[in-house]
């Protein structure tokens, strides 16, 4: 099921920053299976390229804000 799959931004280099932007190279788009990640071409295209072991691979957060804006005492 397409709904079930966990969709996860990902790098092969173990060093990258959490904050690598997605324009970056280092940065690409997956699908988790079990304990493998699947690459895809975008978030939403469901059809894997390539597959690497889950430790293999540096999880990053699953978007990169461009910017943060706080409001009064709420930070």
């Amino acid at each position: 099921n397409v709904f079930m799959r966990k969709h996860v931004r990902f790098s092969l280099n173990r060093n990258a920053w959490p904050t690598t932007p997605d324009s970056s190279p280092l940065a690409r788009y997956g699908v988790v299976e079990g304990e493998w990640v699947y690459e895809t071409d975008s978030l939403w295209n469901t059809e894997g390229k390539e597959g690497y072991a889950l430790s293999e691979v540096r999880l990053l957060p699953p978007v990169c804000p461009t910017k943060i804006v706080c409001v009064g005492r709420n930070y």
